[in-house]
């Protein structure tokens, strides 16, 4: 488990004589009551940055529940840094070094932690010591212009839905680094997310499409539900409007190819149940979707990474998954 907020290891002062403390508080304009509560949590830790009282809050959440959402409107009046993609340790260097002092947000921070100097400079960017020392990886030439080490004073705010695909020399790695944030992971039960959806539905038109997708969406799929799903619904109703043709035959349709292939793929084989992973490798060798447990095993991991499964159980070699979003 990682830190909680009573837990932190650093008093305010202490950490307020290095990071840039804003007095602007995130204050949820863009938020409803509902949203606020369903995402307190996340909000708090947020705050907790940016009020000094923290350096490093990591956020795992499934994809569509909003986490992106929630950090951006939290972040979106103060100096931040927003990093996203695949990097390098050498461009993860630069980064930490010329937003130095400031609250950096990586995007799915699961793309860096590929690479061990990546995950070192994490780690030590958010060590819970009172200096931060960073030091090069390498001396290329690319990165000449930086000096050889540096202390960091800035903090990170972190989030990403899932590290199954991680290698497992790295794991130990992620937990070190999990255990020095102050963590948060968003969890919504099938009630919260209709209560978020009808939540953002402000006009009378909106809240008819959202009334309409939610009554229709298969009730042995909910999970499946999330932001995204109306906010295509919402675009669909636009669409149907301006070019005059019928916007509820549009939504069914939608929610009929929501699966992915993937998604359509894992149904016909374990449909709702929870199953273990060494079950479903030899349903996929079986079926002839892979020829090879090791395929199988990779494919496993990569429906993890991406959502399309969810673990139930704990464990590395055999547990409980069941089809995502």
């Amino acid at each position: 488990m990682g830190i909680r907020a009573n837990d932190f290891m650093k008093k305010k002062s202490q950490i307020t004589d290095s990071i840039e403390v804003s007095s602007y508080v995130c204050n949820y304009e863009n938020l409803s009551n509902e949203a606020i509560d369903i995402y307190k949590e996340i909000i708090t830790s947020i705050n907790q940055v940016i009020e000094g009282y923290s350096y490093f809050v990591l956020i795992k959440g499934k994809p569509g529940l909003g986490k992106s959402w929630v950090i951006k409107d939290c972040l979106d009046k103060i100096e931040h840094v927003e990093i996203s993609g695949d990097i390098t340790p050498a461009y993860m260097y630069r980064a930490l070094y010329e937003s130095n002092g400031k609250i950096i947000w990586i995007k799915d921070v699961s793309k860096i932690l590929k690479n061990e100097s990546s995950i070192g400079f994490l780690k030590l960017a958010t060590e819970t010591h009172s200096k931060r020392i960073l030091t090069k990886s390498n001396y290329s030439k690319v990165q000449e212009d930086l000096p050889n080490s540096f202390e960091y004073t800035g903090a990170i705010i972190a989030d990403y839905n899932s590290v199954h695909s991680l290698p497992k020399a790295y794991q130990e790695d992620f937990d070190a680094l999990k255990s020095r944030a102050n963590y948060v992971e968003l969890t919504l039960n099938f009630k919260q997310v209709e209560r978020l959806l009808y939540s953002i539905a402000k006009l009378d038109w909106q809240k008819q499409v959202t009334k309409f997708l939610i009554d229709n969406f298969p009730k042995d799929e909910l999970y499946l539900l999330n932001l995204r799903n109306q906010y295509r619904a919402f675009k669909l109703y636009e669409y149907a409007v301006s070019n005059k043709v019928d916007w509820k035959e549009l939504v069914i349709k939608d929610i009929k190819q929501n699966r992915s292939d993937t998604n359509r793929l894992l149904y016909s084989l374990i449909g709702e149940e929870e199953v273990n992973t060494a079950d479903l490798k030899r349903l996929l060798i079986k079926h002839k979707v892979v020829n090879s447990l090791s395929t199988a095993r990779r494919k496993v991991i990569e429906w993890l990474e991406l959502g399309e499964l969810v673990k139930i159980t704990e464990g590395n070699n055999n547990f409980k998954v069941r089809i995502g979003n």
